[in-house]
């Protein structure tokens, strides 16, 4: 079986993959903006908020009502920030001790997206007891990771990958987490990428690379970080032929690559998924900042214009019915132009509506790196063509 029929028949979605679909709704709960590392990239990066911590209040709220809105769904809680870890065990204590009282006989998951950084033993012994699974970035080879993730200075300062891997492997012998990690695509990666995939499948690890979105602290280094849509095409492309005619591991482990895999998936599906391609991301995610504010996407915190009301006053429902959240909901290639002939339209549905907005605070512009993926996917698909022809063949 060919490396792309093995990919075909795998489950659609990875560990490292927040994926919407159906039957489960989305929370992204981001406790805490602040961080202990100072990521070049980050699109947070630092704001008037940094300090604000949920309180007991808002948490009770937020998972309350997040509930209330998912009815009989399955419903995730993926802990994000800022770094969540450092909110302390006894916030998560809390969280549990709520959801238990409040969520009686539902289906409720738990999931952390962390620079991995403060997580101990102990902590992790409470996230495995509690069916927390757990996420990392890691931008590949040392080098490389602590250029871009270094500690804060009131941090301490200097590298964070020797303890980006401790974390990685106290999860990954609890079986929580530490078997992928994500990668931020940048200057500094861009012309790296199948070095970066020989690092991690060295590693035994799962990758998964993110486009750098200039907002935050990478707004301020966006002429050092950033790369243009061909680049991004050019590197993606070489990482997908070095990738799906790649051997296994020595051990028989198969590397998953995404959004790679994710790709390939929706290219053959009717229904696309992945966050970034759905197209359906605001019907089934809420994100809730520190102090109650609700938006549709984490990425969206702190723009007070896309605040959809605080979850202390309204419910989700009521956030749903916002006049922000109507006119977001007007984002779809129907709407938009040229992607309603696009040949790959139902593949990307014009691609992430953050993406989009950040430059021009424009919700109906295509994501900044709609040229590079049209590259990528019409190589992609010439791919596809080449291997099931050799398929039918043999």
């Amino acid at each position: 079986m060919s490396r792309l029929s093995k990919i075909m028949t795998e489950p659609s979605r990875s560990k490292l993959d927040r994926t919407p679909h159906k039957g489960v709704f989305t929370a992204v709960m981001k406790p805490t903006l602040d961080c202990n590392l100072g990521c070049l990239y980050c699109y947070v990066g630092d704001t008037d908020s940094q300090e604000t911590r949920m309180n007991d209040t808002t948490l009770s709220h937020s998972i309350t009502k997040v509930l209330d809105f998912g009815e009989d769904r399955a419903v995730e809680f993926i802990w994000h920030g800022g770094e969540p870890l450092l909110m302390g065990k006894g916030f998560y204590e809390k969280v549990v001790e709520i959801q238990k009282t409040v969520g009686k006989d539902r289906t409720i998951i738990n999931s952390m997206q962390s620079n991995g950084t403060l997580l101990t033993e102990d902590f992790a012994d409470f996230l495995d007891i509690n069916n927390f699974q757990i996420g990392f970035s890691l931008d590949g080879p040392p080098e490389l990771h602590n250029a871009m993730r270094p500690y804060k200075k009131d941090s301490g300062g200097g590298p964070s990958y020797d303890d980006v891997v401790y974390a990685m492997n106290l999860a990954r012998k609890r079986k929580i987490g530490g078997i992928g990690a994500i990668s931020v695509l940048n200057k500094a990666s861009v012309g790296k990428v199948v070095d970066i995939y020989d690092f991690f499948k060295k590693s035994c690890l799962n990758l998964k690379f993110i486009s750098l979105s200039c907002s935050g602290r990478a707004k301020d280094n966006y002429g050092d970080l950033s790369i243009s849509p061909k680049e991004y095409a050019t590197a993606m492309i070489a990482l997908f032929d070095r990738w799906v005619f790649d051997k296994d591991h020595e051990d028989g482990i198969k590397l998953n690559v995404e959004p790679l895999g994710l790709i390939i998936r929706n290219m053959l599906a009717e229904n696309p998924i992945g966050c970034n391609y759905s197209g359906s991301c605001r019907n089934n995610f809420v994100a809730i900042g520190p102090n109650g504010e609700i938006y549709s996407c984490g990425k969206f915190i702190g723009k007070d214009e896309l605040c959809l009301g605080n979850i202390n006053e309204i419910d989700v429902n009521q956030a749903f019915k916002s006049e922000v959240y109507r006119e977001m909901q007007k984002r779809t290639i129907e709407n938009m132009g040229d992607c309603s002939s696009c040949a790959y339209g139902k593949i990307c549905n014009a691609g992430c509506m953050y993406d989009g907005y950040v430059l021009r605070e424009n919700f109906m512009d295509k994501d900044y790196y709609c040229a590079g993926r049209k590259l990528l996917f019409s190589h992609m698909t010439q791919i596809l063509r080449n291997e099931f022809s050799k398929e039918v063949m043999s």
